[in-house]
């Protein structure tokens, strides 16, 4: 991205904002920067190409620091809002979310079994394995999570603690001041305040205490899924065996009610002569966690079916969330109507509110917004609020798969701040938006902030959401060829893309067998995205400003979506009939031209560095015939030829540094390879984690690469230098492209 088209943008986007153009304002796109010298005229180019093209945000720098940001005028006029009034005349401000909840991953859990509300606590309880659930390890633990998504302890109980045995806890259950707990062949007490160990039951014979219930009285149930035996203990400790299915699993006790799931799918009722009835039947089995609501409505988790099944007073059965992986021990939070579902395979717990009777069915209220811990480390200074949006994978089908996009908002400094919020669009198409949020807010957001929320958001596919399109593993493939073969030799292109191709079809065809719709993750549908993101936060219109590959969707929004936008700035705009790979070297030559042509026309650079593009395509002859061999983090060796030392020079002109160009050029071609061994690494993707491969890929494969033909490089390139036409020559992204 141009920093100078950046700046520019965010003084358009300022602009816009504080002269108050109304709904009916023309988007603004940003304008080119005169090229009056050479660093000015060789920053505007395109995205470095490479062995695997990196996307423009995943190679260049972070713009300058924020002194260069530019600070609106204090005497400009107020924006002009439509925010409601009170009949005093002061502003309401704008209503909470209506839908609440969280996802929490990354924090600490270790194979969450059981989740369990305490209302007097108002705190919910996550018994976490933490190792096989039939080993007597003592690793197990229970966490303490605030209904926000706080951890409040991660170890509430702790196995590894002196004084304290837990195993494999599962099932939980509240009575009076004792929290029960399964544990293989045990059921353990503890202080339900302090979580202090107060008692444990030893049962004779058990093998895999699964889960517990309680009654009013105190009298205690657990099912043991080995044995198949329903043991119930009296509030004097009286065990006595209430009845015997097959695999028995959850248990729940609603007055006089108690409903055991077994191994199958069906739900059963546990009379008091020990008979179980079978009552309900859901369209899978693998059934594990059960709740029973105050009107009669059922709730059970299915390993099998990958969802939570909703079953009504009359006994009909509806999908409530589908693709929910390994969905285990579900618990309810009465207060806030929210299912708490433990995902026991993915170390994560998630609540979702629960879907209305009065909606018809299991896409009913999407998009859906949901609060949520931030993912990804907060920028200190400021203030997040972080959630998760679910939308229908595809569209035509409202009642399949879902997508989740994890979601951050910063909020205004401004504490009655205007009501139509800025939503970044960002570059790249396959980094992660929130990486760069430490460089962004200091650089751009400041300015904005002083005013308006911001809104930042992981298109679907990306890092944080659900699913990921990843290709795991790409890294280290490309360190592989980077290194000297087997003989000291250079890798060369043939072999490289050959490989590449070989991964990406891999990758692809991982990825359908996880049943992913690939052809739903494109740039129109993240478009549609974001306007279901402005609609599920409530706003009626938002400001989009969108830079690099996100001018992309700020363009397909104002096509498909213009009744949410109140104003578009582009920056750095990607035209859509812009073929990139086919155009990308007569752009980078494009570039060339004008560092030669500007130190040629400079008497001090001239009289320094004399013919620098002879010089230039001399050193590219000479690494392709006698490649170098550099170090990479300090230890590994890889090797690289004329192409890399291609890519290396036109970095420093994206960078903002053209002046490095020349002097690797001249040091070059007098023997000095120093500034070319340092960066020629750089530009190898060695250490790409940070992207997403497999959106990025699908995207250029549905959208770009189809309208690419080798005739069209060669008519663009012709009478360019024959080092140029073959370094970017699109032969690896068109064969990744016929797999893929």
């Amino acid at each position: 991205m141009s920093t100078c088209h950046s700046v520019l943008a965010l003084i358009l986007l300022v602009s816009l904002l504080v002269a108050g153009c109304g709904p009916t304002a023309p988007p603004v796109t940003s304008m080119p920067a005169p090229a009056t010298e050479i660093a000015a005229a060789a920053t505007d180019t395109p995205q470095p190409f490479t062995a695997t093209p990196a996307p423009p945000e995943a190679t260049a720098q972070p713009p300058p620091a924020a002194s260069a940001t530019p600070v609106p005028p204090t005497d400009t006029p107020a924006l002009p809002t439509t925010t409601p009034m009170s009949p005093t005349g002061t502003p309401v401000p704008p209503p909470e979310p209506r839908v609440q909840g969280f996802l929490l991953e990354d924090v600490g859990f270790r194979t969450p079994e059981s989740v369990l509300y305490d209302p007097e606590a108002d705190l919910y309880l996550v018994a976490n394995i933490h190792g096989e659930p039939s080993a007597k390890d003592g690793n197990g633990f229970i966490s303490r999570v605030s209904p926000q998504g706080t951890v409040h302890a991660l170890k509430w109980i702790d196995g590894q603690a002196e004084g304290v045995t837990l195993n494999a806890p599962k099932g939980m259950a509240l009575t009076g001041d004792r929290l029960f707990v399964a544990d293989i062949d045990v059921l353990r007490v503890f202080d339900r305040e302090t979580g202090e160990r107060l008692d444990e039951m030893p049962i004779e014979g058990a093998r895999f205490l699964n889960d517990v219930a309680a009654q009013e009285d105190g009298t205690v149930y657990v099912t043991d899924s080995g044995t198949g035996m329903i043991h119930r203990i009296s509030a004097d400790g009286a065990l006595t065996q209430a009845g015997q299915v097959e695999n028995p699993n959850g248990i729940q006790v609603h007055g006089e009610t108690i409903l055991v799931t077994g191994g199958s799918n069906q739900i059963f009722q546990l009379g008091n002569d020990g008979a179980l009835t079978p009552i309900y039947e859901t369209p899978d089995g693998g059934l594990d966690g059960l709740i029973m609501l105050d009107d009669g409505t059922v709730l059970v988790s299915s390993w099998m079916g990958a969802a939570v099944y909703r079953i009504d007073a009359d006994g009909q059965v509806s999908e409530l969330f589908s693709d929910i992986n390994t969905p285990a021990d579900i618990g309810f939070d009465t207060q806030r109507q929210l299912v708490l579902i433990p995902h026991f395979g993915e170390d994560r717990v998630a609540a979702r509110p629960i879907t209305s009777a009065s909606q018809p069915g299991p896409a009913s209220g999407l998009p859906r917004y949901e609060p949520a811990e931030c993912q990804f480390a907060e920028v200190p200074g400021y203030d997040f609020d972080c959630g998760y949006l679910t939308v229908p994978e595809d569209r035509s089908q409202p009642d399949g798969r879902t997508v989740r996009l994890h979601v951050a908002i910063v909020r205004s400094r401004n504490p009655q701040p205007a009501p139509d919020p800025v939503l970044y669009l960002t570059g790249g198409g396959g980094v992660d938006t929130f990486d760069y949020l430490p460089w962004f807010l200091p650089a751009f957001g400041d300015a904005i902030l002083r005013d308006r929320d911001l809104i930042f958001f992981n298109q679907r596919g990306m890092h944080h959401n659900d699913p990921q399109l990843q290709c795991p593993g790409l890294p280290e493939l490309l360190q592989r060829l980077a290194a000297p073969g087997p003989n000291g030799e250079y890798i060369d292109r043939q072999e490289r893309e050959a490989q590449q191709a070989a991964f990406f079809a891999d990758c692809y065809a991982d990825l359908v067998a996880q049943g992913v719709h690939l052809e739903m993750y494109d740039s129109a549908t993240s478009a549609a995205d974001a306007d279901d993101l402005r609609a599920a936060l409530g706003y009626d219109q938002v400001n989009y400003y969108g830079s690099s590959y996100g001018t992309l969707l700020g363009l397909l929004i104002m096509r498909d979506h213009p009744q949410g936008a109140r104003s578009v700035v582009l920056d750095s705009v990607i035209p859509p009939e812009a073929d990139y790979y086919i155009e990308f070297g007569l752009n980078a030559y494009d570039t060339f031209r004008k560092l030669f042509d500007g130190c040629a026309a400079d008497p001090q650079c001239s009289q320094q560095h004399p013919n620098l593009e002879e010089k230039f395509l001399q050193v590219v002859d000479q690494l392709n015939a006698n490649p170098r061999t550099t170090t990479w983090n300090g230890t590994q060796e890889v090797m690289y030829n004329g192409g890399t030392f291609i890519d290396v020079i036109y970095l420093f002109p994206y960078i903002g540094e053209p002046e490095m160009a020349i002097e690797a050029i001249e040091g070059a071609s007098k023997g000095d390879f120093s500034i070319a061994d340092d960066w020629a690494p750089r530009n190898m993707d060695l250490d790409s984690y940070q992207i997403q491969w497999g959106f990025y890929r699908n995207r250029e494969c549905r959208e770009e690469v189809p309208f690419y033909s080798y005739e069209d490089y060669y008519a663009l390139m012709e009478g360019l230098p024959p080092q140029i036409v073959d370094h970017y020559k699109p032969t690896w992204i068109l064969g990744l492209c016929e797999t893929w």
